[in-house]
């Protein structure tokens, strides 16, 4: 990843102890008008859930790339709840379209 430019890892510490990680992929996106910044994996440890981790990983990721990224995405499972809560009430808003892949062998 270390050589990618279109790749980032974050190690997520509180007290020098990992709390979680979050993997950052960036593309362009006509529809947003310039770079889509995508949080490819949000983790935080059980153990810090609910500890404002999560919403203080969200804020550095746009400190980073805010004057320079026009979209921030991210996909989340519809049961996680808890996660849904929080990109919402950080100003994340769900897309009402199906996504599809395909991927190559």
């Amino acid at each position: 990843m270390r050589k990618n430019p279109l790749l980032r890892g974050l190690m997520i510490e509180t007290d020098r102890a990992a709390a979680g990680y979050a993997l950052l992929s960036f593309t362009w996106s006509t529809e947003a008008g310039g770079l889509c910044v995508l949080l490819e994996e949000v983790y935080v440890s059980p153990r810090c859930r609910g500890e404002g981790v999560g919403s203080a990983l969200l804020r550095f990721v746009e400190g980073e790339y805010g004057g320079k990224a026009s979209r921030f995405r991210l996909e989340v499972a519809p049961s996680n709840a808890p996660a849904i809560r929080l990109y919402e009430r950080m100003g994340y808003m769900r897309l009402d379209y199906l996504q599809t892949v395909k991927d190559i062998p």
